[in-house]
């Protein structure tokens, strides 16, 4: 074993990436409940998917999960996202320096509970 332990990822998130452009790096950030997913995409391809359960799902709990994964980013693969795409959250804090959009469909604004359905009906259904 490599030592590592999966955690939750849900269908959903990998479903909603079908409403994230396919260019460059985009980082799709999803809330649902009180589980932050976060996927990050490179030319249409995941390159990182992250599933944390937050205790309270404030801001300081989201930047506490986001400013690493961002900062590996740019360590590691040597690129900073395009934009961020967000579901299921209005806003995040403050002091992230990305250009940062809703989340979009062509059937509707999607909502953390419809993101993946919406987005498996974007993709024609084929994922």
């Amino acid at each position: 074993m490599a030592g590592l332990w999966p955690g939750r990822i849900t269908t959903s998130t990998l479903a909603a990436l079908d409403l994230v452009p396919a260019d460059g790096c985009r980082v799709l950030v999803k809330l649902a409940n009180k589980v932050l997913t976060i996927a990050v995409t490179m030319g249409g391809s995941l390159r990182l998917l992250r599933c944390v359960e937050l205790a309270t799902a404030d801001e300081e709990e989201l930047g506490g999960v986001l400013y690493p994964t961002l900062a590996y980013l740019e360590d590691e693969l040597k690129t900073r996202p395009q934009s961020v795409h967000l579901c299921g959250l209005a806003a995040l804090p403050s002091d992230v320096e990305l250009p940062v959009e809703p989340l979009q469909s062509p059937f509707g604004a999607p909502a953390a509970t419809n993101a993946g359905l919406l987005g498996y009906l974007a993709a024609g259904g084929r994922n």
